[in-house]
């Protein structure tokens, strides 16, 4: 499974196999309501 966090914290999709298909099934999370994820003290981001 793989996923994302935006600059700003916000989850914007995940991404998965699922035997039954034949690539990778995405869920997409822009229609829901999200909340953002605090950033670790100390973490700096990759650039």
């Amino acid at each position: 499974m793989r996923y994302w966090l935006g600059p700003d914290g916000t989850m914007h999709r995940v991404e998965v196999a699922v035997a039954s298909e034949p690539g990778p099934v995405v869920i997409d999370f822009d229609t829901h309501s999200r909340a953002a994820v605090p950033a670790l003290p100390g973490a700096v981001p990759p650039r």
